[in-house]
């Protein structure tokens, strides 16, 4: 089923977007309602799905993290694929993972202390998942930018203020 967002609701969901501790009275400024009126509509969102949670985006790179990419193409073995995508939920340093169509069948982003960590992880994966792996790429994020969801306010007039992740010199 797809959930229509009336105007409110989408400027609701865009400043908890860019920052999801503002006060509902912040927030009720911003979108013109009463305190309540938020308040009442985001626990409809909760209840609805569409807001499954309030997250801190945590910066690993200023605690002298590095974040890798790791691309997959898997072979058709359904209790294999299980197994990996388990594996890669428990990884230390797993940032993100999803499943793709295309080329790839999954990429994540791995933050780990320095090549050599990384290395040995990613080895690791190769190693246990050597008969489900068809073929494999990584690459290392030097800049990571995240932006707000302009989706759900087709006009925006601000121009987006990402946050950033990693700017991080490699070599």
């Amino acid at each position: 089923m797809v959930y229509r967002l009336d105007i409110i609701n989408r400027k609701i969901l865009y400043e908890l977007d860019k920052n999801c501790r503002i006060s509902d009275n912040q927030l009720a400024k911003k979108v013109n309602l009463s305190r309540e009126s938020v308040r009442n509509r985001i626990k409809k969102l909760q209840k609805e799905g569409i807001i499954q949670g309030f997250i801190t985006s945590i910066n690993p790179s200023k605690f002298g993290y590095m974040f890798f990419k790791l691309y997959f193409q898997l072979a058709n073995n359904p209790k294999e694929r299980e197994r990996f995508y388990d594996y890669f939920k428990k990884i230390p340093g797993l940032y993100w993972f999803g499943g793709n169509d295309g080329v790839w069948d999954l990429h994540a982003t791995i933050y780990a202390k320095n090549v050599k960590e990384f290395n040995a992880l990613k080895n690791k994966i190769y190693t246990e998942f050597r008969d489900l792996i068809i073929r494999r790429d990584v690459g290392v994020l030097v800049n990571v930018h995240q932006y707000t969801k302009r989706y759900l306010l087709e006009n925006i007039r601000e121009a987006p203020e990402p946050a950033i992740f990693a700017e991080k010199d490699i070599f």
